[in-house]
């Protein structure tokens, strides 16, 4: 499933970023990469971006780039 598409409060696991090279590198130095975990705190009142808790940081991305990574819910 797309990330935007993500359960809030589930545990993720990042299994694949389609993005472009620039903003999966930008992506990779933010803690946000195939393998990671996340949790998807939080939407926008819009729904126009997305609250992500990488380990103990927490993470706005927008829904254009949340809908390039695709997540399982951990241990599925």
């Amino acid at each position: 499933m797309k990330l935007a598409d993500g359960p809030k409060r589930i545990p993720l696991l990042i299994t694949a970023v389609t993005a472009e090279k620039r903003i999966e590198r930008r992506l990779k130095e933010l803690g946000i990469f195939v393998g990671a975990h996340v949790f998807l705190v939080a939407f926008s009142p819009l729904k126009s971006s997305l609250l992500l808790e990488v380990g103990d940081v927490r993470v706005a991305v927008s829904r254009s780039v949340a809908n390039k990574i695709e997540v399982v819910e951990r241990g599925r």
